[in-house]
């Protein structure tokens, strides 16, 4: 099953239980259902861009996902091993840096 919110789709049915039943989902004092997805979110800019770049689990596998959102497009990937999101992770970001992009700063 599909739920819309917003410009997000979400798998409600991959996102209710896992393997062992138990419930991925947990309510908010609002109400509001979120999923207990353990992930990073790093954000880089350039000038007046930005870019997200989020390593999360695969809801549906136990793949490793790296999403880089930019502007524009989305860009994601399945990765198998954390070894191999380890050796693409240091690769890209030294691809970033070399090309202008730093991660935000707090000011």
């Amino acid at each position: 099953m599909r739920k819309r919110t917003g410009e997000r789709t979400v798998r409600t049915d991959l996102l209710s239980r896992n393997a062992s039943g138990v419930s991925l989902l947990h309510t908010t004092s609002g109400g509001i259902e979120l999923a207990e997805s353990p992930c990073m979110i790093w954000f880089f800019e350039k000038g007046d861009e930005r870019l997200q770049y989020e390593i999360r689990r695969a809801f549906d596998t136990d793949d490793i996902e790296v999403v880089i959102t930019r502007a524009d497009s989305v860009d994601q990937q399945r990765i198998e091993s954390a070894t191999d999101l380890l050796r693409r992770s240091q690769a890209h970001w030294a691809d970033l840096m070399a090309s202008g992009w730093h991660p935000i700063q707090i000011r």
